[in-house]
């Protein structure tokens, strides 16, 4: 995209933004925060802009709680249709000829079709924050296919 398309997409944006009293942004007002221009832009709506923080479900959690484990590999699934199972295809093809262990998350809270698991890759269609947080401790490697809220 051109500088004049953002231009009138941000034009365009702001004719709604503007609408409110106060724009909320998930990011720090830092100079360039997690998200860069994408939540510091240089030209900002006229209502006064609210940093609210990074939005994460995930705890910070103390180092050495949970011990890394070699080889371990976390792969996180999500994002719209058919990338995700296009994705998700690939992995299970590459995942048969990984020699460590792997957990792989497919970002399916309610389907109700489950991949079996074996001793060697666990598979489960979503995980709650907490255990998420656990096996991201765990994994010496994380694949993801990341979004806004994926990097938060």
């Amino acid at each position: 995209m051109g500088k004049w398309t953002e231009r009138i997409l941000q034009k365009r944006n702001y004719k709604y933004i503007n609408q409110f009293t106060e724009c909320w942004v998930p990011d720090i007002d830092d100079e360039y925060g997690l998200a860069g221009e994408l939540s510091h832009p240089f030209k900002k709506p006229v209502i006064p802009i609210h940093y609210i923080g990074w939005l994460s479900r995930l705890n910070t959690v103390s180092v050495n709680i949970i011990n890394e484990t070699k080889d371990h590999l976390l792969i996180i699934l999500s994002g719209p249709e058919p990338q995700r199972s296009l994705l998700e295809d690939k992995i299970i093809k590459e995942i048969a000829n990984y020699r460590g262990t792997a957990t792989i998350v497919r970002g399916l809270p309610t389907s109700p079709s489950l991949i079996p698991s074996t001793s060697m890759i666990h598979f489960y269609n979503h995980l709650p924050a907490e255990e998420l947080n656990k096996e991201m401790q765990k994994a010496e490697y994380i694949i993801s296919r990341s979004g806004y809220s994926t990097t938060s």
